[in-house]
């Protein structure tokens, strides 16, 4: 064989010898292993053909006549009014057999074919119609001809119709051989119709191969392969279906399945690629909803409405597992900088609803964005309802309390009480300008580089103090606190005093002028008569309405109440984490204003125009909106000019994410970009910061700090920062007296709560208010047309009523989809696990059930599925009746007696006569490999490996390392999923870019795939990993066992004697064995057979 000459050749390279040694053992592998494994089609794969059967006896309107008038006609003559030409509408039978206008000739007469303009147009040589693309064909024509003779009825699409639940049929008993349970009823009844008889059961190992990689996505293993070949009974096919339904490797399997519907990703692409945080942790819900095979209905209502419906905890650690869910709607893409903000939204709404209404309901709802859908019962107004609920929503972040510490903590804290306030009850100091002037007296000196500050002086500060009848301790303090560049920062309320009368600048005209226009808020010397108020926390209640999330503003209520004029985030507790967000408003004033302060990490401000989240990462045109409040506990006026984004739909949030406070005094618009809010006070040092006095500005400051009947929003931050200085008292002893009271009431009330753990934060989407939004006319936000109340489909659901604007709605439109009346889920799912288990759903198009999808192969079966789906939304439960059925276990070679029949009119095997051969998945065919060669390591869930990058792997947003080549080792689920740099192995073997839903997968047969498996690094690494554990293991004892266990390891099924005979030959004319057992092992991942199911 000039194969096997070529490989004894031992002059040739290694790698030339190692592709031969590939092709022999792959050729062998097809040859032995393997039935054909290419795939027949003899049918078009594109929307004009899509459905159109040959001439039938009788003609139905949905299968025969339906797929022409929306393939040919339904662009210029549809449910489209906007692009309809010369009024003609050919999707209701009204507009086709009565005149378009007074005066004109009907387009259909029924029973009269011949007269008709219809049929006169499409036959017409010179002006035929449609004015572009192909003519119809023939039997188009005659389809037509027919259906109007017969009294050209219309029926409504059989997507929309309800479902229903036909008895199963009646098979004969010389036919029952093949029938298992009521799904091989349907089966062998269409069979029987067409002529076909069914092939018999395939081999029983590579029935539990097609069954291990379809419910597991890994191989049999061989003690299962062999012991179902001893016992092939339908008692043990059942208790292997039980285990792999069983095994946690079923929801990773499924759970992938689901992933490519809602473009999973963990960075949202575009010119940076940046990460999409916590994404995995959507992935591993997804894993355990089908692994606890959580009913279809809560899953799906999770995924639209989870963080409003009642929790439903995790078995591990109690955590609410709904809210997780939603995090699906923000794994579309997003630029950081875009110029027209609205239109933006617009974009990703889009990407949203293509999702949503193809993933859930097969329906191509983003297609009525512009204009009605030019196929289907999808208006515009549809369209902006459902957007409406988006707009509604928020992205962000839920927190999740493992084991409910938080929770117990915040319940203790709110069972004892408020905490009282002791730092109000504390006397005040009557010396305290004394301090302040004594301190500046005893300044030391700057370094000679201006960095630093020199170590004080005792002597002068005992001199200092002596002479001023103060308590030298407490005037180091003083001396030594002022040290500290912190309270010269920017926000610090005693910065004004430190700059000018601490550090000597008020004493010198020129450093005067330079720290006075540091330190007086010129911001808020104009009071702004013309602003717009949009939020003062006066009130017992809070001016906007507010959602919150997390403990820090609400402790467990959802109420938010404002205190003494603000809202504060450290009423219960400073560790607590939470945040709010509120109303959406128009930015229809230029300015926003904020009144704002904080103290600690976390503390964060953050205005989101039309949903933009971007600035996280760069914010660019977004500059501001997203602010940092350290400010040292000092309150700071924050302005954000929104000219870019005027007329902008927005909304505001406060974040406490750290171990700190945040407080808001009021928010208000203008278009001043300066100015306070009438009848707000300046702080009463403002006149002496401008005046020369030192001393008179000492007085100015001890008094906003000790008087009483002063303003509290200036005089808190005063006093606080020096109690927990030490340096609230006369004395040094009552100094530590009233710290150590503080002091004393934070550890009782520390004690109380124990400890507060950091809660876990998952990408989600929260509540906000109600937005109806106006229809886009043609797509644009700037030419708006009516409002589209927030409501379902109308075709499907009925007229919307006015929903509540105090929320989104989203749980009115959970009910509604799973309402008796909607058919789209039950089917729409039933069909995807039906594609998933034959690789062609019983409706081809898995992600479209409209006009411009195909008809059921097997209409009845499909709502008997349905029917049974509904009763109890369990996914096990429909995978168990379809995997124990003989239409599933099929062989894949067609019963000879009708062999050429089927190839003939089912070249896609879509009756089932024989089990249609599908190639594996992307993931199944890498996952097989780190099985087949011992590393795969089963770890389930958690963060996802880095991407492996290659050097070709260059670009922006390119991660700083790499990850490992084997993944570690974990299943390809758990590899990182980076837009811009996709996993090149999985890619060749068409995992699907996440762009938009993708129910069925490419299948492609490209030399790209040939290539990986012979060269990429990953394969031969797993070549050699396999051959290392194969020569490792003592119970295999002799070069043909070993043989055999690489066989039935890759391939399920036993090799034959000259499989055996062709390997050990190779194997045994090499003096490197390890070599040898690895061109084997290479040869074997290369055969076609290792990569297919038949």
């Amino acid at each position: 064989m000039e194969y096997h000459a070529d490989m004894q050749r031992k002059s040739r390279s290694d790698e030339r010898r190692r592709h031969h040694v590939v092709e022999v053992f792959a050729v062998l592998a097809v040859a032995a292993a393997s039935t054909a494994v290419t795939t027949d089609h003899g049918v078009p794969d594109d929307a004009i053909h899509a459905g159109v059967p040959a001439v039938d006896a009788t003609i139905d309107f949905n299968r025969d006549v339906r797929p022409i008038l929306v393939a040919r006609c339904f662009a210029c003559h549809g449910p489209d009014a906007s692009t309809r030409k010369r009024s003609l509408r050919l999707d209701v039978r009204a507009g086709a057999v009565e005149p378009a206008k007074p005066g004109r000739r009907p387009a259909v007469l029924p029973h009269d074919a011949s007269g008709s303009l219809l049929l006169e147009r499409i036959t017409d040589d010179l002006d035929p119609m449609p004015p572009s693309g192909e003519p119809l064909t023939t039997d188009e024509v005659e389809i037509l001809r027919r259906w109007i003779d017969a009294g050209a009825e219309y029926d409504g699409h059989w997507s929309w119709k309800p479902i229903q639940d036909p008895a199963p049929p009646t098979v004969e008993e010389d036919r029952s051989a093949t029938v298992r349970n009521d799904l091989d009823r349907f089966i062998d009844d269409r069979l029987h119709a067409e002529g076909l008889t069914a092939a018999d059961d395939a081999t029983p190992a590579r029935q539990i191969r097609r069954l291990a990689f379809d419910l597991t996505g890994l191989p049999p293993d061989r003690e299962s392969i062999e012991g179902f070949e001893r016992d092939p009974s339908d008692e043990h096919w059942n208790r292997i279906v039980e285990a792999y339904l069983a095994s946690p490797a079923f929801g990773e399997r499924w759970g992938r399945h689901w992933l490519d519907l809602v473009r999973y990703a963990e960075t949202y692409g575009h010119e940076f690629d940046y990460p999409v945080r916590e994404a995995w942790r959507y992935r591993d819900w997804v894993v355990r909803a089908f692994n606890q095979d959580l009913g279809y209905d809560r899953f799906v209502a999770e995924q639209i409405a989870g963080d409003l419906l009642d929790p439903r905890p995790n078995p591990v650690d109690g955590t609410n597992e709904s809210v997780i869910g939603t995090g699906h709607w923000y794994f579309h893409q997003a630029v950081h900088a875009p110029t027209d903000v609205t239109q933006d939204q617009s974009e990703r709404i889009s990407n949203q609803l293509e999702v949503f209404g193809q993933g859930f309901l097969g329906l191509t709802v983003a297609c009525a964005r512009c204009h009605d859908h030019k196929f289907d019962a999808i208006s515009t107004r549809d369209y902006y309802a459902l957007s409406g609920y988006l707009q509604s929503m928020h992205q962000g972040y839920a927190y999740l309390d493992p084991h409910a510490r938080i929770a117990d903590s915040v319940a203790r804290l709110e069972d004892a009480g408020p905490s009282p306030d002791v730092r109000s009850t504390l006397t005040p100091p009557t010396r305290l300008a004394a301090y302040l002037v004594a301190a500046a007296a005893a300044r030391p000196n700057r370094t000679a580089d201006g960095k630093a500050w020199k170590p004080i002086d005792l002597e002068r500060i005992e001199t200092v103090a002596d002479a001023r009848d103060l308590d030298p301790d407490l005037l180091g303090r003083w001396a030594e606190t002022f040290r500290d560049d912190a309270w010269r920062s920017a926000d610090h309320p005693w910065r004004a005093w430190v700059l000018l009368g601490h550090d000597g600048a008020i004493d010198d005209e020129a450093s005067r002028r330079d720290r006075q226009g540091q330190v007086i808020p010129n911001i808020d010397l104009i009071i702004d008569e013309d602003a717009t108020v949009l939020e003062s926390f006066d009130g017992p209640t809070p001016d906007l309405r507010w959602y919150p999330t997390g403990w820090a503003w609400t402790g467990t209520e959802d109420v938010v109440t404002p205190r003494l004029g603000t809202l504060a985030s450290d009423d219960g507790d400073q560790r607590l984490q939470g945040t709010i967000r509120s109303e959406t408003f128009t930015l229809d004033r230029r300015f926003l204003h904020w009144r704002v302060r904080g103290d600690g990490n976390g503390a964060r401000i953050r205005l989101v125009v039309e949903g933009m989240m971007m600035d996280e990462f760069n914010a660019l045109l977004f500059g501001g909106y997203r602010r940092d409040v350290a400010s040292n506990d000092g309150w700071r006026h924050v302005v954000n000019d929104t000219r870019l984004q005027s007329g902008s739909r927005a909304h505001l949030e406060l974040i406490d994410d750290g171990p700190g406070r945040l407080e808001v005094d009021a928010i208000w618009m203008s278009d001043r970009g300066d100015g306070r809010l009438p009848g707000e006070d300046l702080p009463d040092w403002i006149d002496a910061a401008r005046g020369e006095d030192s001393n008179g500005l000492a007085d100015a400051f001890a008094n906003a700090a000790t008087d009483a009947g002063g303003s509290n929003r200036y005089r808190e931050p005063l006093r606080d920062r020096l109690i927990d200085a030490g340096l609230w008292g006369d004395t040094g002893a009552e100094a530590d007296a009233n710290r150590q009271a503080v002091n004393a009431e934070e550890r009782r009330r520390n004690k109380i709560a124990g400890d507060i753990p950091t809660p876990v934060r998952v990408l989600a989407a929260l509540e906000g208010s109600g937005v109806d939004p106006n229809v886009s006319i043609r797509g644009s936000h700037r030419t708006p047309g009516e409002v589209a109340v927030r409501s379902f489909i109308t075709s499907i659901s009925g007229e919307p009523t006015t929903p509540d604007d105090s929320g989104s709605g989203r749980l009115e439109l959970v009910e509604t989809i799973f309402a008796e009346s909607n058919p789209f889920p039950a089917r729409v799912m039933t069909n995807r696990v039906w594609h998933h288990l034959f690789g062609r759903g019983l409706v081809a198009t898995t992600d479209d059930f409209g006009g411009l999808g195909e008809m059921p192969s097997h209409p009845e079966l499909l709502d008997h599925l349905a029917s049974e789906f509904r009763t109890n939304w369990s996914v096990k439960d429909l995978i168990r009746s379809i995997v124990l059925s003989s239409a599933y276990r099929r062989s894949s070679v067609p019963a000879e007696a009708t062999a050429d029949r089927m190839r003939s009119i089912d070249p896609s095997r879509s009756l089932l006569a024989a089990a249609p051969i599908r190639r594996l998945q992307a993931e199944a065919i890498r996952d097989s490999m780190l099985f087949t060669s011992d590393r795969l390591d089963p770890t389930r869930g958690g963060a996802s490996v880095g991407t492996h990058l290659t050097p070709f792997m260059n670009g922006r947003g390119r991660p700083g390392r790499s990850g490992p080549l084997d993944g570690d080792g974990r299943r390809s689920l758990y590899l990182e999923v980076r837009r811009n740099f996709a996993n090149p192995m999985l890619a060749a073997f068409d995992l699907p870019a996440p762009m938009t839903t993708v129910g069925r997968r490419n299948s492609s047969n490209v030399p790209a795939q040939s290539l990986v498996l012979l060269n990429d690094p990953f394969v031969h690494e797993m070549a050699v990993a396999w051959a290392e554990s194969i020569l490792a293991d003592a119970a295999i004892g002799s070069d043909d066992a070993r043989a055999r266990h690489l066989w039935r390891q890759a391939f399920a099924v036993a090799p034959t004697d000259e499989d055996v005979r062709t390997i050990v030959d190779h194997v045994s004319e090499s003096t490197d064995r390890l070599e040898a057992w690895t061109d084997v092992t290479h040869a074997l991942y290369n055969a076609k057979a290792f990569v297919h199911l038949d």
